[in-house]
């Protein structure tokens, strides 16, 4: 008697077209709550100095924010600006009310010290996900703010939920504290997770 295969094809999703459907739900989401007479959700972007890759990334964000009515407040300093000109910034950020949520783009140049920014950000508008408050609620399975990157790959969960509760996946990215947000999700599954990361981005 021939054993049963249990072999199975993976699966793949397109990304561009489950990114357009995302970006139509927080369309008409942000749209609804302008309609109900609040304002646009604000997002500050911190970029320091001129690095290529960092700029387009930021870019990216800009765009979206524009895509979705999100209105988006690019602050874009010289690698010169010291370690109190940036901190005095973030605290500008912290008090603005029309500011929801605050990004500052990794890593930061020279000698200015990345944890200490991060530690800096109110963690009610910490959007990476970064401040210690933050990290220690996930830790414990109770967060209040889900970093951008897990909140994004939440979003496919229904998708991927027969996967993640009766196989194994694997999560390949370059940034160690998004397998490690992955992780501690899918812990409570009936799953195996693995997560490979080339590059620890700051902090770690």
């Amino acid at each position: 008697m021939k054993s049963a295969d249990h072999t199975h094809k993976a699966q793949r999703l397109d990304g561009r077209e489950v990114a357009n459907r995302l970006l139509a739900a927080l369309r008409e989401t942000v749209s609804e709550s302008v309609a109900s007479g609040a304002r646009p959700p604000g997002l500050a972007v911190v970029l320091v100095g001129d690095d290529a890759a960092s700029e387009v990334y930021v870019n990216h964000k800009v765009r979206a924010c524009a895509q979705v009515g999100i209105h988006s407040m690019a602050h874009h300093l010289p690698a010169t600006v010291s370690q109190s000109e940036l901190l005095g910034l973030i605290d500008a950020l912290n008090a603005d009310e029309s500011v929801d949520g605050i990004l500052v783009q990794l890593p930061l140049p020279g000698e200015l010290d990345g944890l200490l920014v991060t530690r800096r950000i109110s963690p009610a508008k910490d959007v990476d996900g970064f401040h210690p408050v933050n990290m220690g609620l996930l830790a414990q399975r109770t967060p209040k703010i889900r970093r951008c990157h897990l909140a994004k790959r939440l979003w496919l969960e229904p998708q991927i939920k027969k996967c993640a509760r009766r196989r194994s996946f694997q999560h390949r990215g370059t940034a160690s504290d998004v397998g490690a947000s992955l992780g501690r999700r899918y812990s409570d599954h009936r799953s195996s997770f693995y997560g490979e990361s080339r590059r620890a981005r700051e902090p770690s």
